[in-house]
């Protein structure tokens, strides 16, 4: 376009002013070769930027010396040129690269945007199955394993969802998990079965709120736990939630009837002075976000904050055995 622009004007020299979006090393230097002088500005996208590591804007450039500053307060002396597709490229580096402290920062960002963009295809899956577009689908750079949840402000950050099982009558821990998913449906089954595993017996009562109510799960633990769960109200406000539908089979039947019992309604009450009493004195003493990342390490810190909440029970329910212990 410069060239044409000169042709036109019939000049021999021309300055021309574009913007970022027409940088371009090879055309600038056509347009240097053609003797036009071309004024545009460096473009801010960079792939060393977008991978993790620092751009060139990151170094500063000593003219005098003919060397650059790097991050790391290092000087990076230059080594040799090159020309590659016309352009002449100047190497520079120092002694001190290989074992640069923000080299293996660098190094272990751009792993955790690979791990990242390998859980994008899962939470696209997800996304469509919620029936919602996989544009949607939003990974976390600094925990590939959590996952963007909404939070109770109403906002979305990267998170992990905790599940606490309590003895009711005690207020002790006695089942933990932690998963990705944002939503509980689904996790009711796996904590039966870990507190099977556990104690080798299956608990007679589950009392968890209206998000573990899933239909599958109630009809699964029906033959050996009795599930107490809100049933969700219909959007026909003039039916009765507890009232049976065609499409339910026994088990999910015995349920809706069951909650409608005011002996049901007496027996749900214990969840708030049990579950949700637990979890809100785990909120006070600090277990409101993790200093870790990975599932692993903040399943390990879950397990030990209810190995201390147990030991702090022991304290309550039975002073008598900790004094003998010491």
């Amino acid at each position: 376009m410069a060239k044409q622009v000169r042709e036109a004007m019939g000049v021999e020299e021309l300055s021309a002013v574009a913007d970022r979006g027409y940088f371009k090393g090879e055309e600038i230097l056509a347009c240097h070769e053609a003797g036009i002088t071309v004024f545009v500005p460096k473009t801010l996208t960079s792939g060393a930027t977008a991978a993790g590591r620092f751009g060139k804007g990151d170094f500063i450039y000593d003219a005098a010396k003919n060397e650059y500053r790097c991050p790391a307060g290092q000087s990076l002396i230059w080594r040799f040129s090159s020309v590659e597709k016309g352009l002449k490229l100047h190497r520079y580096w120092s002694s001190h690269c290989q074992g640069c402290a923000l080299k293996r920062a660098a190094r272990e960002r751009e792993q955790r945007i690979a791990a990242a963009l390998a859980q994008l295809p899962r939470v696209e899956k997800v996304k469509k199955a919620q029936g919602k577009p996989t544009e949607s689908a939003r990974v976390s750079t600094t925990d590939a394993e959590a996952a963007v949840m909404k939070m109770a402000n109403g906002g979305f950050q990267p998170a992990l969802n905790a599940q606490l099982a309590t003895d009711t009558a005690s207020q002790v821990i006695v089942g933990v998990e932690l998963t990705n998913s944002g939503s509980d449906l689904g996790q009711l089954v796996p904590m039966v079965e870990q507190l099977r595993e556990r104690y080798e017996q299956t608990p007679r009562e589950m009392l968890v709120d209206g998000g573990f109510a899933k239909r599958e799960a109630i009809e699964q633990l029906a033959a050996s736990t009795t599930v107490y769960a809100p049933v969700q109200q219909p959007k026909n406000s003039t039916r009765d939630p507890h009232e049976p539908l065609p499409t339910d089979s026994e088990a999910v039947a015995a349920w809706r009837q069951r909650m409608g019992t005011e002996e049901a309604k007496t027996i749900y009450k214990e969840r708030a002075a049990t579950a949700e009493c637990v979890n809100a004195i785990a909120r006070n003493r600090g277990l409101q976000r993790f200093s870790v990342r990975g599932l692993d390490k903040a399943r390990s810190v879950l397990l030990w904050y209810a190995l201390a909440h147990n030991l702090m029970r022991m304290v309550e329910l039975a002073p008598g055995l900790v004094g003998g212990l010491s």
